[in-house]
Order: C-alpha cells, then sequence, then structure tokens
C-alpha cells in the first residue's frame, strides 16, 4: 500500500478528539509510513532487509509504534497524540500484507494476498481510502494546501504511476535487490 497510508491518517485525524494543527499532521502522515521510510533507510545503508524482515515483522512494527509513539507523547504531552500516533504505525501492517506479501515473524511464513501483482486492482483498492481519507482530513484541517483538489489529484496520479511500473522490484527500494554481479 502506498497512498493508502495517507487515507489511514487522514482517517485517524478526524477519527481524533485532539486538535492539532498542519505540522502535526504531516508527522502523523510520516508515521503512517515509518515501516517503509525504514526500509529506505536501510536500502541507502546498503541493508537487505528481505521480506521486510528488519522492518514489517510484527515485532518491528511493535517496536516502532512504541518509540513514535512515545516520542509524541513526550513531545506534546498528550497520550492521546502518543496513541495516535502507534496506531499510526500499526496500521500500517494490515495495508502492506493485502497489498504484498512479507513475512509476519521473523522466521515464519510469508503473508499477504499480493495484491501489487494485479496494479488494476491495487489502484481501486488503494484510490477510495486515499479519497475518503482525504475528504474526512479536509473537515478537519484548517491549511488550504492540505485540503486542496491538487494534493488529492496528484496522490492519484502517484498511485496510478506506483500501478503502472512494471518492475515490482522498483516500487519500494530494498538493498536485497542489488546485483551481485561484478561491473567491468
Amino acid at each position: 500500500m502506498i497512498t493508502g497510508h495517507l487515507g489511514v491518517a487522514g482517517l485517524l485525524r478526524s477519527s481524533s478528539s485532539v486538535e492539532f494543527g498542519t505540522r502535526v499532521y504531516i508527522a502523523l502522515a510520516l508515521a503512517s509510513f515509518s515501516p517503509d521510510l525504514l526500509e529506505l533507510l536501510f536500502a541507502i545503508g546498503g541493508v537487505c532487509s528481505p521480506y521486510g524482515l528488519y522492518t514489517h515483522t510484527l515485532y518491528s512494527v511493535l517496536l516502532q509504534a512504541a518509540i513514535i509513539g512515545a516520542a509524541a507523547f513526550l513531545a506534546s504531552g498528550s497520550r492521546a497524540l502518543g496513541a495516535l500516533f502507534a496506531m499510526a504505525v500499526l496500521l500500517h501492517l494490515p495495508g502492506d500484507f493485502i497489498t504484498g506479501r512479507k513475512l509476519f515473524l521473523p522466521g515464519g511464513e510469508m503473508v499477504g494476498l499480493k495484491i501489487y501483482d494485479k496494479p488494476a486492482l491495487d489502484f481501486l483498492l488503494e484510490v477510495p481510502i486515499v479519497v475518503v481519507g482525504w475528504l474526512v482530513v479536509r473537515r478537519r484541517q484548517s491549511a488550504a494546501w492540505v485540503t486542496s483538489g491538487w494534493v488529492l489529484a496528484a496522490l492519484l496520479a502517484a498511485q496510478f504511476v506506483f500501478d503502472v511500473t512494471a518492475d515490482p522490484r522498483l516500487r519500494k527500494p530494498n538493498a536485497c535487490f542489488r546485483s551481485t554481479t561484478p561491473e567491468f
């Protein structure tokens, strides 16, 4: 799941009674991507995380949720906001297990429906999540650029581009896919 994570962050934002501004909402959106951002950092560092072993397994996501939730609590003093950030991280897993296929537990079986293999279905799944998330954020968020129709159009275009990418290895960076063939 790519843009769908933003839709989930939007739904979390609208369900929260805690009032917060645009910067906190952006941080919440980033928290919803934390396993993918960690995967990207590993890829940049050349660390292979096969099938999300270090980033998307249950234990890893629980640890990320605890750290990010605690950081949000410490920064804001609000337990509700800390819980909201932790929830954004935890809800990353269900989306990824619907669209992809990853390890659930280290040493365990691969889990997931692999909807990425059916790009049209992935698009049809993620678009409603993004649109509903955007609509509910539009009711609660005051920053005009966040609720702009252009933002929604950009998210839908990004999802479309993602779904028409031919090589699945290019969809999400991973050091495991680097070639081991020496270059001459």
